[in-house]
């Protein structure tokens, strides 16, 4: 029975590693798109999209159609003694493509920011971080692209889209996001520019003026680690949009501004937090803020079934965040008392092969803005002020455009969400021990090294309390066998036998799960600090490059069948090895056949287990493994106390049955009397079936 029990647990093992492998590791840690696949969505050359307006259409394709018809009627009547003076259109001036840089790549000047800002569109191309602790996973030569991360995109941060103008610009196979705007001259500085762009038909002006100011608070010149870490400013580039009316006319103008594109998504095979798009709403006592957010599959979800989401409460920021890294638009304007955005809308700038990979952004619509005639003043041109964040996830930093609550530690879905308040009130101090003790010249491996001696050392007077019951368990072993030898074929009585035994030496089978049940919240919320800490991005130790990945201490020459890992990480193996042998030390010796099986099952569950967390990230196992040396060594220790310092022998006494025992023992007496009438019901009803047949035969 017990071997038929075994096997069955081996078979249903296999099914789980299978169905884990097989469904829930392609979910949590999907393979990443293939290079082909993202190759076809590489966008045509798009200096072959601008070409000269002579080229395109005829100058009279800028007249509106009621002007052309009128001017080849009157081409069809008598000539007039003062002909209709026909105004010429406006000719389309060009400009040369310009790429122009704001801030500096260099750390040690006063900038945090490396903005690379290009004509055409007068947009925004990419934003580099020059902190050089944030440099690219792939290649440590290069800085993290906060935006514009994806050559392959076609749209650009910042792109603007007027109804009235990409209309004449559409006639000549143009639109604002492709054509080269004017660099004003002697706007263009290290710290700012201004682009302009007149419509063809002369009515309309629009200027982008971005400014990014060297980094206010600096006590020298060059950026230390903690002013970069707490001067929200420096990561801060404001922007404005400007619209002024060249018409003697009032017009109605309404603007789309791109959102941020192309923030990064890192090392995607092995995290659980993908891109989310993050919009913060302000309440109406203007001051509090509700924040929100989708994550790219439900994004890519709601545009597939052709309704994307809109938001038109009034926004105190919007944009995307991933792992580690977030860009934010913020309005200037209070959005309150002078609303200058109607809405947003979520969209999908790269639909990944897999959902979850999908490149993700938002589009800005503004409030219908009435332009008043040129000439009539400050009403005849508008402008909306924006700041852009791009920069890591620190929470004093996003502050800044009050987005502080998007730097949340998430892991995706939790098993145990019951502990979730737990986690996260660890989660802050945890961070902020591992980084008070890296601030002391201590790598991040060896502090978490210390992190796990200090949390064992607060579990030791439990852990001790674990070796004294597994000494009781090893003494009682000679008076348990005897009791399986008397109660044999009853097990029952053998259970109850037990339970009088244990509480009789004050043995509680239970204790020893409590130091493994008090760390659980502390291995989650190491878990979720390595999983989207910023600190701990690339931190090194030893072999490894990346704590918060996987050690991948070499890559395979092949791909594993079913589980799909294509390197070896040495520490996950470490660990079950640790963990096996720490449970041969620990664990007392099994009292029966029962219990030797389920010690058989639990190292089973200890290789799934490996299975299962082949992939987190390195720190966590460095946890897991100094964990397990610190146990064995403790239990060593514990060991050697009690033979260098014997207790004195005393009578054990029968103690009072604690209220675990008591419990087991009613229940136990409630098995037996619900057993007991089970048994008698059969003879019940045989009796009565008898009696029933004697009275038949009486009458």
């Amino acid at each position: 029975m017990e071997q038929r029990r075994f096997l069955t647990f081996i078979a249903l093992s296999a099914l789980v590693i299978f169905g884990w492998s097989g469904f829930v590791m392609p979910m949590l840690f999907p393979p990443p798109p293939k290079a082909e696949k993202l190759a076809e969505k590489a966008p045509d050359d798009q200096a072959a999209d601008i070409a000269k307006p002579a080229e395109l259409q005829p100058a009279d394709a800028l007249l509106p159609a009621n002007a052309i018809a009128k001017a080849g009627a009157d081409a069809n009547q008598p000539p007039a003694l003062a002909p209709e003076k026909v105004v010429e259109p406006p000719k389309l001036q060009s400009f040369p493509n310009r790429q122009i840089l704001l801030g500096s790549t260099d750390p040690d000047e006063p900038f945090f920011l490396a903005v690379k800002l290009n004509s055409r569109g007068g947009s925004i191309e990419t934003i580099e971080l020059n902190d050089p602790r944030y440099r690219s996973l792939d290649d440590s030569n290069q800085p993290v692209k906060v935006v514009g991360d994806d050559p392959l995109l076609k749209l650009k941060t910042t792109d603007v889209t007027i109804e009235a103008i990409d209309r004449q610009l559409a006639a000549l196979g143009l639109s604002l996001a492709k054509i080269d705007w004017e660099v004003v001259p002697g706007s263009e500085s290290p710290e700012g520019v201004t682009f302009r762009f007149t419509s063809p038909d002369g009515s309309i002006q629009l200027e982008k003026a971005y400014r990014l100011p060297k980094v206010p608070g600096l006590a020298g010149k060059e950026p230390t680690k903690t002013e970069r870490d707490n001067l929200g400013q420096g990561y801060l580039l404001d922007y404005s949009l400007t619209i002024r009316n060249l018409t003697e006319n009032p017009r109605e103008v309404k603007y789309t501004m791109q959102g941020p594109v192309g923030v990064p998504l890192e090392n995607p095979e092995n995290v659980t937090k993908y891109r989310d798009v993050r919009v913060g709403f302000i309440l109406p006592d203007g001051e509090s803020v509700e924040s929100s957010h989708q994550s790219a599959t439900e994004v890519l979800n709601a545009e597939s079934s052709g309704k994307p989401s809109v938001w038109t409460r009034p926004i105190e920021y919007v944009g995307v965040d991933a792992t580690y890294f977030a860009s934010l638009v913020h309005p200037v304007e209070n959005q309150i008392k002078d609303r200058t955005i109607e809405s947003v809308q979520s969209q999908v700038t790269y639909p990944a092969q897999e959902k979850h990979f999908s490149d993700v952004s938002v589009e800005l619509t503004s409030v219908p803005i009435q332009l008043a005639p040129q000439g009539a003043g400050p009403k005849a041109e508008v402008t909306h002020h924006f700041q852009l964040f791009a920069g890591p996830k620190r929470a004093h930093l996003m502050a800044a455009v009050g987005a502080a609550d998007v730097t949340e530690y998430h892991i995706g879905w939790n098993p145990f969400f019951f502990l979730e308040p737990l986690v996260r009130l660890l989660v802050i101090p945890m961070l902020a021990l591992l980084n008070g003790l890296h601030a002391l010249g201590i790598n991040y491996g060896i502090a978490i090294i210390l992190l796990t001696i200090i949390v064992r050392t607060c579990l030791m007077p439990l852990t001790r309390k674990q070796a004294q019951s597994a000494q009781r368990m090893k003494e009682m072993q000679p008076k348990l066998k005897e009791l399986q030898k008397k109660f044999a074929g009853d097990a029952d009585g053998l259970r109850r036998a037990q339970l009088e035994l244990y509480s009789k030496h004050g043995f509680n089978p239970l204790a020893g799960c409590w130091p493994v049940l008090l760390q659980m919240p502390i291995f989650f919320a190491l878990y979720r600090a390595l999983s989207v800490s910023v600190d701990l991005r690339r931190a090194s130790f030893l072999w490894i490059d990346n704590l918060a990945a996987p050690d991948a201490l070499f890559e395979l020459p092949f791909r594993v069948p079913f589980l799909g890992w294509t390197e070896f990480n040495l520490l996950p193996i470490l660990t079950i090895i640790l963990f096996v042998a720490q449970q041969k030390i620990l664990m007392p010796p099994p009292a029966d056949e029962e219990q030797a099986m389920q010690y058989r099952m639990m190292n089973i569950m200890m290789v799934m287990m490996g299975v299962m967390f082949y992939r987190v990230p390195a720190g966590l196992c460095i946890y897991f493994i100094t964990s397990s040396l610190w146990g064995m060594a403790e239990r060593w220790f514990f060991d050697r106390m009690n033979e260098w310092y014997p207790a004195k022998p005393v009578e054990v006494k029968e103690k009072k049955p604690s209220a675990v025992a008591k419990f087991w023992q009613q229940a136990l007496e409630a098995a037996d009397r619900q057993a007991e009438q089970a048994r008698q019901m059969p003879s019940a009803g045989t009796n009565s079936s008898s009696k029933n047949s004697q009275n038949g035969k009486g009458r």
